[in-house]
């Protein structure tokens, strides 16, 4: 007799499923799936939390940190005055523990700006990705969104 393992982000699947099917409005809801992982503690979704409250609050509090900081806005170009993140974070900077950086230093250097376009293109290049099903319903946007890519490209090489 063969068994088939299934792999936790099946699991994973399987059980935001099973929430899904018990929500009244057919919404998948953070409350729901927490409380599911806390009545479920052999649930591949339990161990996807921290159950020690003071880690949660520790984690928590850095998520609400992470928030602060993107919410500040800068104006860069005062010629055409659209708000802009005060400051950033590079891939680069997220694999040396991560942090984020004023953007008009990033923008006055050369390398930073390099990479923080290198940073745009890969977030347009993953939502174009994450949509990518949507392709065939929206073909000119997506078709615009690449045009201007390109364009990008062109103009910052």
């Amino acid at each position: 007799m063969t068994t088939t393992k299934v792999s936790k982000k099946d699991l994973i699947q399987q059980e935001l499923e099973q929430i899904l099917a018990a929500d009244p409005q057919n919404m998948l809801r953070a409350e729901a799936v927490v409380a599911f992982a806390d009545d479920h503690k052999d649930s591949a979704l339990h161990a996807k939390f921290p159950w020690n409250d003071k880690e949660a609050a520790r984690l928590k509090r850095l998520d609400i940190a992470r928030g602060i900081i993107r919410v500040y806005r800068i104006v860069v170009n005062e010629a055409k005055p659209e708000p802009f993140r005060a400051y950033v974070s590079l891939t680069t900077d997220r694999s040396n523990g991560g942090g984020y950086r004023p953007a008009m230093t990033v923008i006055s250097d050369e390398e930073m700006k390099k990479q923080l376009i290198a940073d745009f293109y890969r977030t347009m290049k993953g939502a174009m990705n994450r949509f990518n099903a949507l392709r065939d319903i929206f073909p000119d946007v997506f078709s615009a969104i690449e045009a201007v890519i390109a364009e990008s490209k062109k103009a910052t090489a």
